[in-house]
């Protein structure tokens, strides 16, 4: 295959490229600080910081509101655009990493 023969410009192809990578390194650290905050929140009910265990629906209440803040901090931060298939992209590449993660170790 010659590289200069193709119908697909050499710019839009590595546009594409930057788009991925965009994609996937905003997913992996949206994934990191939901992994933090969910450890930070399982270490400070298991030794005893909260003076009564949480119950479930709070731990989950707290995880909602963690998430949703990470997740303004990602889109004011690198200037996510306003396209809904974008973030959902995003999310999508983020929620297969926590799975393949949970898979691999």
């Amino acid at each position: 295959m010659i590289p200069f023969e193709t119908t697909d410009s050499i710019i839009e192809i590595l546009w594409d490229l930057a788009l991925a990578f965009f994609v996937l390194r905003l997913g992996l650290i949206y994934l990191l600080l939901n992994a933090l905050s969910a450890t930070a929140l399982f270490l400070l009910s298991h030794y005893d910081i909260f003076p009564v265990p949480p119950p479930p629906t709070t731990t989950l209440l707290y995880l909602a509101l963690a998430a949703a803040l990470w997740t303004r901090l990602l889109v004011v931060r690198y200037e996510v655009p306003r396209v809904g298939l974008f973030r959902l992209g995003i999310g999508a590449v983020a929620a297969g990493l926590g799975l393949a993660s949970k898979y691999v170790w």
